[in-house]
């Protein structure tokens, strides 16, 4: 599933065209290059996440509306979201997320 960066202003997505992992035997990593700044929160989630909240937008504005800073809490959130859909899962859920510090 597509990854997001967490930003003061919006939340960018980062595209990927690689197959998730577990699928192929052989890993070929897809590299994408963005900017980001100190203070931003990076998220991937797995496919089980994703499916949850329906469409990749549905999620980008959940991880907007989001207040918290703290990445630990921001997964949680998320996944508890994901959970509260109602559905039974259909595959595993995970949630990671870092958080972006520089030094100048």
């Amino acid at each position: 599933p597509q990854g997001y960066i967490k930003g003061k202003t919006k939340t960018e997505v980062i595209e990927s065209n690689a197959l998730p992992a577990g699928i192929l035997e052989e890993l070929t990593p897809s590299v994408t290059e963005k900017k980001v700044r100190s203070g931003d929160i990076i998220v991937l989630v797995s496919d089980g996440v994703f499916d949850a909240f329906g469409d990749g937008d549905a999620l980008r504005e959940f991880i907007f509306s989001e207040t918290t800073s703290n990445p630990q809490q921001l997964a949680e959130n998320i996944l508890h979201k994901a959970l509260s859909a109602g559905l039974t899962p259909k595959d595993d859920m995970t949630v990671l997320t870092m958080r972006v510090y520089m030094q100048l």
